[in-house]
C-alpha cells in the first residue's frame, strides 16, 4: 500500500511530465523517502526543478498556448492540489469524521492528568487547518483544565474515541487532533514528543 507521500509525489510526476520531455531518475519511493519531512510546497517545488517547470503557478501551459488548470483530475473536475490530499480523521465508527490540511510532522503523548489517561497521541492545528463537516453533532464533550488551559475534549457519543480538543475561551488558538485517528503510516512518519519534548 503506498503511502501518503508516494501518492503526492506520484500525482505531481504525474502532472509535471505532462508539459517536460524531461524523466525523474529515481523511482517514486526514492523520492519520497528523500522528501520525507519536507512540505507540500516545497515537494511540488522539487520535482518542479526536475522537470525544469515552473513549480508555483496555478496553470501550465497546453500545446497550443492555452493555460490549463495544473491540478486538474483524472475526470476532468479542477481542483486545488491540496484538497486532494486532506487527511482524513475518523473515530472507529466513523460516526466523528474530519479532515486536516497536511499530516503531522510531530506528534506529542502529553502526559497530564487528562491525557494520560486518554492514551491520545495529539497532532496540533491552527483552527483553520481543520475542516469539520457542518453536521459533526455526534460527540460528547468533557471540559478540564490541561496545562493551564481549560480543555473541551471530544469523544464519539458511539465508540468513545477520543478525537479532539479545543480551548473553551479561546485562549488556546490550536485545536488538538488525536493522531491515532488518522492512518498509520503518517503516523510512522512522524517525530515523537513526550510532554512537548523529543522522547528517549
Amino acid at each position: 500500500m503506498a503511502s501518503y507521500k508516494e501518492l503526492l509525489v506520484q500525482r505531481m510526476l504525474l502532472d509535471f511530465s505532462s508539459n517536460s520531455q524531461a524523466t525523474p531518475e529515481w523511482s517514486i519511493k526514492e523520492i519520497s523517502a528523500y522528501l520525507k519531512h519536507t512540505s507540500i510546497t516545497q515537494t511540488r517545488a522539487y520535482i518542479a526543478r526536475i522537470f525544469g517547470v515552473d513549480g508555483t503557478s496555478s496553470y501550465l501551459g497546453g500545446q497550443n498556448g492555452e493555460k490549463i488548470k495544473r491540478w486538474l483530475s483524472d475526470v476532468g473536475i479542477a481542483a486545488p492540489f491540496e484538497e486532494l490530499f486532506l487527511i482524513d480523521v475518523s473515530c472507529h465508527c466513523g460516526a466523528v469524521c474530519f479532515t486536516v490540511d497536511v499530516a503531522p510532522v510531530e506528534v506529542n503523548a502529553c502526559e497530564c492528568s487528562i491525557c494520560w489517561r486518554y492514551g491520545a497521541l495529539w497532532a496540533y492545528y491552527d483552527e483553520p487547518s481543520v475542516t469539520f463537516p457542518a453536521d459533526n453533532d455526534s460527540t460528547d464533550t468533557y471540559t478540564d483544565m490541561c496545562n493551564e488551559h481549560r480543555l473541551e475534549f471530544h469523544r464519539c457519543s458511539f465508540c468513545g474515541c477520543v478525537t479532539h480538543w479545543r480551548a473553551v475561551d479561546g485562549s488556546q488558538p490550536r485545536i488538538g487532533v488525536n493522531a491515532l485517528m488518522m492512518p498509520p503510516d503518517l503516523i510512522a512518519e512522524a517525530r515523537f514528543l513526550r510532554n512537548g519534548q523529543p522522547a528517549e
